[in-house]
């Protein structure tokens, strides 16, 4: 799983949500190993 890149611009709402999607997928690669 890849998670998506901060370095992209993007409205600001957008940002929010992307930083959301970050730290979920952050957790799912180094959290839980299946």
């Amino acid at each position: 799983m890849v998670c998506p890149s901060a370095d992209v611009w993007m409205p600001f709402p957008l940002r929010k949500a992307v930083q959301q999607v970050r730290r979920a997928c952050n957790r799912l690669e180094h959290g839980t190993k299946h």
